[in-house]
């Protein structure tokens, strides 16, 4: 992979998702025209990601081959990520190709580094530390020094920073190996200073049960409204319980995320498809969405545009 470099800002939150390299399914679950500038840059060795957007954005799915690690900028909205709140000062390690879920809200502001594990435990070696798999912990948020992981991300925006005010001729001596190192060697000080945040494996595990019984009732015929009594039935817990956990994932009440859910179906719907042919309405209905009036108004409340707007873009 040679040398590359992206400076970018995103009105359109399907222009966003169909840019992110990460095997990733994104929906947005707060109401309002979508926002994202984005600057990445790096090679083989090394991928280097500053993002920050204006909406609630539910994340899933699985991340590069590498080491793959997030940083909030000091700044940051925060990030719920596999049910665990990440601290300011924490590092995501992100378990390799495995299942990703994170809660971003309004106005997150990660940056993300991928390095290749030959690189990475080249590094380590040259510092005389223990090997990788001592501590760099795959699939852990780890919380580090404040001193440490200050110098982190304040390095790495300083290098997002100057790939937004050079000249293309000049990066790649700019972002040579000497940078390189000095990103993995940061990261490494920071992971060998860290101590590891230990989830509630038995919550974590209920709660995700009950999401996924939830969702997987739902999905199977999305033209029937489901009444939170229904669902608890299915999800095996009662009304209070149900509420919790949505809003501890989602930071909905069920019946709200279920609706953004149903909306970001049909929104992936429209794009793409024949307009002479197939009816904005006969997608709406499919998805439970009977009162075209109110569900023109919900879908403008959470994209900003009209659904035949979002249909003609595409």
């Amino acid at each position: 992979m040679e040398f590359f470099y992206n400076i970018l800002t995103y009105d359109d939150f399907d222009d966003f998702t169909a840019s992110v390299t990460w095997d990733l399914e994104l929906k947005q679950l707060s109401p309002g025209k979508f926002r994202a500038d984005h600057t990445s840059f790096g090679d083989v060795d090394i991928q280097v990601g500053e993002t920050v957007y204006n909406q609630t954005l539910l994340q899933q799915g699985s991340v590069p081959n590498g080491f793959t690690f997030a940083v909030n900028h000091s700044v940051s909205a925060p990030i719920t990520w596999r049910y665990l709140a990440f601290p300011t000062n924490g590092i995501i390690v992100f378990p390799e190709n495995r299942e990703h879920q994170g809660l971003s809200q309004p106005n997150h502001h990660p940056f993300t580094v991928t390095i290749s594990e030959t690189f990475l435990a080249a590094v380590a070696e040259e510092l005389e530390l223990p090997e990788l798999n001592q501590f760099v912990l795959r699939g852990e948020v780890l919380l580090c020094d404040p001193t440490i992981i200050d110098r982190v991300r304040t390095f790495l925006g300083s290098l997002c920073a100057t790939i937004k005010n050079t000249s293309k001729g000049s990066l790649d001596i700019l972002i040579n190996h000497e940078t390189k190192w000095k990103i993995a060697r940061l990261l490494l000080y920071a992971l060998a200073s860290s101590k590891r945040i230990k989830p509630k494996k038995r919550q974590f595990i209920r709660r995700k049960r009950v999401v996924d019984r939830v969702l997987e009732y739902v999905d199977a015929d999305l033209s029937i409204p489901r009444s939170i009594s229904e669902l608890c039935k299915i999800a095996e817990v009662d009304e209070r319980t149900l509420r919790n956990i949505f809003y501890e994932q989602f930071s909905l009440s069920p019946k709200k995320y279920l609706k953004c859910h149903r909306l970001n179906v049909v929104r992936s719907a429209l794009k793409g498809i024949d307009s002479s042919k197939i009816f904005i309405a006969d997608i709406a209905n499919a998805n439970g969405f009977w009162h075209m009036g109110q569900f023109a108004a919900d879908y403008r409340s959470l994209f900003g545009e009209l659904p035949s707007e979002t249909m003609q873009r595409h």
